[in-house]
């Protein structure tokens, strides 16, 4: 299945990775991406930037902010070894979501986490990763990963989390013809990062049936090989809520010897409507009649026969949708059926601004007991609903 490039709403969030191979030389490229593309949050590996350099990556776009880590060495300052600089990674979102963006602090220099708040409660977590390359020991890999796992466990548990970077690893995996998934031996490291997506239960979506654009991210220098190393790593129960996905081709821009990946997500799947309940103060006197139960049990019964059940369950937001279904057929139910008390305005007076300052003005009197006999009568006035008196 090959997506299609849809028109971007405003509810949807546009997610990009890549390895820049470099802030100075990539920005450029990046910026005309951030703004072709209307990208909401980037995640970068290898910005290559010192320490006190980071925030050159708040100066590529004008709309944009970041957070970023620097590779540890480089916490050295060693600059006859690394003149250029080397790793590093770094997410940039956009200034209009600073205010539900939040950084993770992980203090690591190869994984990097954010935040995002889509709705009250509903939290999107974004990592941004750049695992050790093949000169590393495989036990380095692996420790990786297995800290990937415990990221995993923990924002899983409150939030969508999404891993997002070079992970320096192709996926080996192959599909059954009943959607069973075979892990397919290879190297360690394939093997390691395989088992973990299968695991967790998340889908690579450049590696997936969505995507389109070229079938690899990373190309050697001399042209004559390439891989699939970057990954966007969404949870496959949530598959429904991605648009479209796509790895970029070549551009002259492009300084990188990596391809970008960009998806668009549906934040309003992310988040289903939810039931706002108005509690209402109870009548306890007449709830306890025998009609009012009968009432309600009819009533209720009448509106669940309303909701149809979902024949399958495909993913958390069907719950959820069915969940609110439930919710509100029970509010309505109640709202026909149970009496509440009225409303009775000699009793409790609306409460306005004008009669709160003279209620803090009798506080202060009662206080110096001076001029205290003005203020009874006067809310006792407003009380009578004659707000234009003084």
């Amino acid at each position: 299945m090959v997506s299609t490039i849809k028109k971007k709403s405003s509810d949807t969030l546009s997610l990009m990775c890549w390895n820049m191979r470099g802030a100075i030389t990539g920005a450029p490229y990046l910026s005309h991406c951030l703004q072709k593309w209307d990208i909401d949050v980037c995640a970068l590996s290898e910005h290559w930037l010192y320490p006190n350099n980071l925030n050159y990556l708040n100066t590529i776009s004008p709309n944009y902010s970041s957070c970023a880590v620097a590779d540890a060495v480089l916490h050295e300052y060693n600059y006859n070894t690394w003149r250029r600089g080397k790793g590093g990674v770094g997410i940039m979102f956009k200034k209009a979501l600073a205010e539900i963006v939040r950084p993770i602090e992980l203090d690591d220099d190869r994984i990097i986490g954010v935040s995002i708040e889509i709705s009250r409660n509903r939290f999107l977590t974004i990592f941004c990763v750049y695992l050790p390359p093949v000169n590393y020991e495989t036990k380095v890999f692996t420790d990786y990963i297995a800290k990937l796992n415990d990221l995993h466990d923990y924002y899983s548990t409150f939030s969508t989390v999404c891993f997002m970077g070079d992970f320096n690893s192709s996926i080996n995996a192959s599909y059954t013809s009943d959607g069973n998934t075979i892990i397919v031996p290879t190297d360690t490291r394939s093997n390691e990062l395989s088992h973990f997506v299968s695991g967790c239960n998340l889908e690579s979506l450049n590696k997936s049936n969505i995507a389109d654009g070229p079938d690899f991210t990373y190309v050697s220098g001399c042209g004559k090989f390439s891989s699939l190393i970057d990954h966007c790593l969404w949870p496959n129960s949530k598959l429904d809520m991605v648009d479209y996905c796509k790895i970029l081709d070549d551009h002259e821009l492009n300084t990188s010897d990596h391809l970008p990946v960009i998806f668009n997500v549906n934040i309003t799947l992310l988040c289903p409507e939810t039931v706002t309940i108005e509690r209402a103060k109870l009548s306890w006197k007449d709830v306890g009649q025998v009609n009012v139960k009968e009432c309600y049990a009819y009533n209720l019964a009448i509106e669940l026969d309303k909701v149809d059940s979902p024949s399958t369950v495909k993913c958390t937001s069907d719950i959820d949708a069915y969940y609110n279904k439930l919710i509100s057929c029970v509010q309505k139910a109640g709202n026909i059926s149970v009496p509440v008390k009225q409303f009775k305005p000699y009793l409790k007076p609306k409460w306005k601004l004008k009669l709160k300052q003279l209620h803090t003005e009798i506080g202060f009197a009662m206080a110096d007991r001076e001029e205290m006999p003005t203020f009874p009568l006067k809310i006792t006035k407003m009380r009578r609903g004659n707000l234009e008196k003084n």
